[in-house]
């Protein structure tokens, strides 16, 4: 395996971000249009530190 994908769900988004991270994964996180009005910006923040797209 060598690519992650996951829906928007918080900790465990930014959690999956930083575990490719550390095994050198490409990971992309989905943030579905419903769930954009209660996007946590500081999740958002980690996920986009962590190399995740």
């Amino acid at each position: 395996m060598q690519f992650l994908a996951q829906t928007f769900s918080g900790n465990f988004a930014v959690s999956i971000a930083a575990y490719a991270a550390r095994g050198g994964f490409k990971c992309t996180i989905i943030i579905p249009s419903e769930r954009v009005k209660e996007l946590n910006l500081g999740k958002l923040y980690q996920i986009i530190a962590y190399g995740a797209k």
